[in-house]
C-alpha cells in the first residue's frame, strides 16, 4: 500500500503524457488506469524536481509526511483531479494545477510551514 511503490514505473510510462495533457480535455479522455499512472507521475515530478533549490528537502519530509499520515493513494490523488475538473472554470488548468490545487493546498496544507 505505500504510495511510492508506482511511482518510479509510473514516471517512466506518463512522462510521455506530461507535455500532452494540458486541460480537462485532454485528461477526461483518459482511462483511470493512466490517469492514476499520471497521477503518480505528476507525484513523482513534485519530489524529484530537474532544478531542486534549498528549500526542497524539507518540502519532500513535509509531502511526504502528508502523503504517508493521510494514506493518500495515486487513486485518489487522480479522483482530486477529476473532482477539480468538475468546476468548468477549472478546465483550461493543468491536472499538475489540479494536484497543488487539491493535494499540496488543499489535504497537505497544515503539513507545510
Amino acid at each position: 500500500n505505500s504510495v511510492f511503490l508506482a511511482v518510479p514505473l509510473a514516471t517512466l510510462i506518463s512522462f510521455s503524457f506530461a507535455s500532452n495533457i494540458s486541460n480537462y480535455v485532454e485528461w477526461r479522455n483518459l482511462s483511470p488506469a493512466i490517469k492514476t499512472t499520471y497521477t503518480a507521475g505528476a507525484i513523482d515530478s513534485f519530489i524529484n524536481p530537474l532544478t531542486p533549490n534549498n528549500e526542497h528537502a524539507r518540502f519532500v519530509k513535509q509531502f511526504n509526511s502528508c502523503l504517508t499520515t493521510l494514506h493518500i493513494t495515486m487513486f485518489e490523488v487522480a479522483q482530486m483531479v477529476d473532482n477539480f475538473y468538475l468546476n468548468p472554470d477549472n478546465w483550461s488548468r493543468t491536472p499538475q494545477e489540479a494536484i497543488r490545487f487539491q493535494l499540496m493546498n488543499g489535504h497537505c496544507f497544515h503539513f507545510f510551514d
